[in-house]
Parts: C-alpha cells; structure tokens; sequence
C-alpha cells in the first residue's frame, strides 16, 4: 500500500510550461483523497512552492523546500527549520565580495543578493 508521494518540480511533475498538468493534478488529488500523504520537494523557496498547491493541487500537502533545508506540515506547521550558520554565511560573503562574485541566498521568507557590480538602492 502506497503512504506517501514525494516528487520535485523541475524536470519532473512541471511540464515543459512550468505547469502542473490538468491530469497529473487530479491524480494527486485523488492520491491525497484516499489516505496518500503528498509532498513537493524542490530547490525553490516556501513561497514559490506554495503556489503550486494553493494555485494548481488545491490541496493540503507537504513542502521540502531549500533543498530539505525547511519541511513543513499540510497545515503549515514547521517540522524542519535548518538555517545556515552565519558565520558561514559571512565568509561566504566575505569570498564572493574579495572575488567580485555575485550571491544569492534563499531563505524562509527573504532572498539576499549581493552584486558587486549593481547599485540596488535604484530599486529601493
């Protein structure tokens, strides 16, 4: 007896549109309607892994989200909250400015960027 469906996004549940298609969405509905536990589990962050449920499954479900860095529960309860160390974070920053590498860092509910090469007070 299958208990839990996990998939990731990219390359495997999303078409070639970025979409979840009419029939695979009904089929995790039906899976999730008859006692399956269902999870997406991507790279992307919470936010964008929440509108694929809330816009395409209709559905409660779990979400594997930053690279199984955060979990949450079908009812939106945290079950993993793994962020990283900010002194990694810090050399991270320290290298990428001392090599003129741009950065981006994902996290629960913000995205950090760091370009050398670009003013962002233009956008703010």
């Amino acid at each position: 007896m299958i208990k839990f469906i996990g998939t990731d996004l990219d390359g495997t549940l999303l078409n070639s549109y970025s979409k979840i298609s009419t029939q695979n969405a009904q089929a995790i509905r039906d899976a999730v309607n008859s006692g399956i536990d269902f999870a997406i589990c991507s790279g992307r962050t919470l936010h964008s892994v929440n509108k694929f449920f809330e816009k395409d499954l209709k559905i409660d479900g779990y979400r594997v989200v930053l690279n199984g860095a955060v979990v949450v529960g079908p009812k939106e309860e945290k079950i993993i909250d793994q962020p990283m160390d900010p002194t990694v974070i810090a050399e991270i920053l320290k290298r990428a400015e001392f090599s003129n590498f741009k950065v981006v860092l994902d996290g629960l509910n913000d995205i950090y960027v760091y370009d050398p090469n670009h003013s962002w007070t233009t956008y703010f």
